[in-house]
């Protein structure tokens, strides 16, 4: 079975596929009878699909975030496409291609990680340079910051979407300084790239892109935080100052 994308997808055209599975609900129709709705994905995109027979037979074969292989009818309803599914199977994660199923970056990594580099050896600050080293020398550490999404639903929503979007705040920041006087440029940077670091935690990305419990119930900004406070009591001699409040000697000054 050749891999027929969501955004391949034709009116009337018969549709014989590998999904992504990132919704299963089931529901009753008036007259009684159950069905399955279903959220399908690839790295495309994504569209709805229905089973509407032998939905109880069906329906124990899969579970969210697995893949199935489905033979199913296209046909655009109240202006969306979607499949209607007459047979499906589970397909084994290792009779499929994963870069099939999620989206990502268009950008090159090598390129992103280059001027992640540059970023940090821009900085005259080397407490706040020691600090960003004990996240991104750490190869474990970078291998997730570069793979992450940068949300569920809202931006970046794709593999590489974390750094990408880090790296396009700390790009805003280069422009920003130099318009206003005082502007502590270094923990800027370091801030820019460190926002949202709790969401290497806070997300969910081997199947589909969701929250993780831990995301759920603190969320990034949290987990961020206990991120860096950890890494700051790790590293000798770091200013309390720099730690807690605005009043850090450094120069240039900070604003008011």
């Amino acid at each position: 079975m050749g891999k027929i994308f969501v955004k391949e997808i034709k009116d009337r055209a018969q549709v014989d596929s590998v999904f992504l599975v990132k919704e299963k609900i089931t529901a009753m129709a008036k007259n009684g009878k159950p069905y399955l709705t279903l959220r399908l994905m690839d790295k495309s995109g994504e569209v709805d699909a229905q089973v509407w027979d032998n939905v109880d037979l069906l329906s124990a074969i899969f579970d969210k975030d697995d893949f199935i292989a489905v033979r199913s009818k296209a046909s655009v309803y109240l202006g969306k496409m979607q499949l209607v599914i007459a047979e499906l199977r589970k397909i084994p994660e290792e009779e499929v291609a994963l870069a099939d199923f999620l989206p990502e970056t268009a950008r090159d990594m090598s390129e992103m990680e280059g001027e992640l580099a540059e970023f940090i050896n821009s900085l005259g600050d080397m407490n706040l340079k020691r600090l960003l080293g004990t996240f991104f020398d750490d190869p474990s550490f970078l291998a997730v910051y570069r793979s992450a999404p940068a949300a569920k639903g809202m931006h970046h929503v794709y593999l590489g979407g974390l750094i990408e979007h880090s790296l396009a705040v700390a790009k805003l920041v280069d422009r920003i300084v130099p318009l206003y006087e005082g502007l502590n440029r270094d923990l800027l940077i370091a801030g820019a790239l460190l926002h949202d670091v709790g969401k290497v935690r806070e997300m969910a990305y081997i199947r589909s892109f969701d929250y993780t419990d831990e995301g759920k119930l603190l969320g990034h900004i949290t987990i961020g935080a206990e991120l860096v406070q950890k890494k700051i009591e790790a590293i000798p001699g770091f200013p309390e100052r720099l730690k807690q409040d605005n009043s850090y000697d450094h120069k240039p000054p900070w604003p008011a």
